[in-house]
């Protein structure tokens, strides 16, 4: 009996050393770094080649070359140092340091079968045989539809590629782009007060015939939703003659657009361009029912929502909305200047004797006008109703306009942009 319990407890022993062994090991595993760029294998999507924080590769330049900056990297170098993944450009979890883009039948290397492969697309456009996700293209690694100029330079990164040198990556042969349609807001300009304004909607469909199209136009401003307009109208474009549209305000403040189309030939061909302008009535600024922040703003930001864009057979297709801005101009609202260039944030919201020594300083020359204060101090001239467009020079007659604004007396800026009749 107690050679038996000795046999136990070495067989336990021996399991015990067993199980301790392989929990090392493989702790040991998860946390080997193999190429030693400060990064663990589990998570690192190049295990093999450095690409992060300690070590990288070169990506642009000296193609494949260790290094640890940029200039490392010869003339437009760049060294991968935070696991860039770029191409496709919706990334595929393959780092840019290892991937092996134009590597098309997923073996080791990019060569003479990879170029007769890339040679079969080249060429394939918007206007010829657009690449799509139903008709992918080889060598599309921008994802913008067709297989050009651009894409040769990309080829020929990684065209040489083997075993013997920078050998690709195990990879799965799938689809590299995901198309989807993509529907923008384009920016505008008002003048604050002016009664309507086209918001124009861009459709960036060029892999896609679309048969509808229906999004939400919410306004924010700073991030926090706002209702500055109402939506009252549509007008259709070229690209959609055979279509209709209705549009609604909503209770939300958003505006809701709907194309459609009832004729048989009815579709939207792949381009990229505008499809509908929304007639938008902004709320006057002097009405108590006008948020304070619509009249103080420079700019109301229109964001595209719950976006649902119908193929040729009526099923819904990947769809992105991309938001526009609406900014206001504030007619000889030019002092003080912009807090930095191009910031856009000259004025404070009212015209008064600050903004004609402003303008004054703007005409004599003796200061030079920032971005916004170009637009604000160049201003309709003349007596209403005789008015004359901006000659795009700030002069004696812009600073006499912007002194009947300061005292509220008849001004071009109003009869010309808001249709103020005196």
């Amino acid at each position: 009996m107690i050679g038996v319990l000795k046999l136990f407890r070495k067989s336990l022993l021996v399991v015990m050393c067993f199980l301790l062994v392989l929990f090392v090991n493989v702790n040991i595993t998860r946390g080997q770094d193999s190429d030693g760029d400060g990064i663990a294998n589990e998570f690192d999507n190049c295990p093999l080649t450095p690409n992060g924080p300690n070590d990288g590769t070169c990506i642009k330049g000296t193609l494949g070359q260790s290094c640890t900056s940029n200039e490392q990297c010869g003339t437009n170098g760049f060294c991968s140092m935070n696991q860039e993944d770029t191409f496709p450009p919706q990334g595929n979890s393959i780092g840019d340091a290892c991937d092996c883009e134009a590597n098309f039948d997923c073996d080791d290397s990019v060569d003479a079968e990879e170029v007769t492969i890339f040679l079969e697309d080249f060429g394939r456009s918007l206007y010829n045989r657009p690449c799509t996700n139903q008709d992918p293209c080889h060598g599309d690694f921008l994802c913008d539809g067709d297989v050009d100029a651009d894409d040769v330079t990309k080829f020929l990164e990684d065209f040489g590629r083997s075993q013997y040198g920078r050998p690709c990556p195990v990879c799965v042969a799938v689809d590299w782009c995901a198309y989807k349609a993509v529907l923008t807001v384009e920016p505008a300009w008002v003048y604050l007060g002016e009664a309507k304004v086209k918001t124009d909607l861009c459709l960036d469909n060029r892999s896609f015939e679309v048969k509808g199209v229906q999004v939400d136009l919410c306004e924010e401003i700073s991030g926090s939703p706002i209702n500055c307009s109402t939506c009252v109208g549509c007008e259709m474009t070229e690209r959609t003659k055979l279509f209709d549209c209705a549009v609604h305000e909503r209770d939300d403040g958003c505006c809701r657009v709907i194309i459609f189309s009832k004729h048989p030939d009815g579709v939207i061909n792949p381009a990229i361009c505008s499809i509908v302008k929304i007639d938008n009535t902004f709320c006057n600024p002097n009405e108590p029912e006008c948020p304070k922040e619509c009249t103080t703003t420079n700019c109301v930001r229109i964001v595209p929502t719950n976006l649902k864009i119908a193929d040729i057979s009526g099923y819904p297709l990947a769809a992105e909305g991309i938001a526009g801005e609406v900014c206001f101009l504030k007619c000889g609202d030019v002092y003080p200047p912009e807090s930095t260039p191009g910031a856009n944030d000259c004025g404070d919201g009212k015209v008064d004797i600050f903004d004609i020594l402003e303008e004054a300083d703007l005409a004599l020359g003796t200061k030079t006008p920032d971005t916004c204060q170009m637009i604000r101090a160049e201003v309709p001239t003349g007596t209403p109703p005789q008015c004359h467009d901006p000659d795009g020079e700030i002069d004696i007659f812009d600073v006499m306009v912007i002194i009947n604004l300061a005292l509220d007396s008849q001004d071009c800026c109003s009869y010309y942009y808001k249709g103020v009749i005196y």
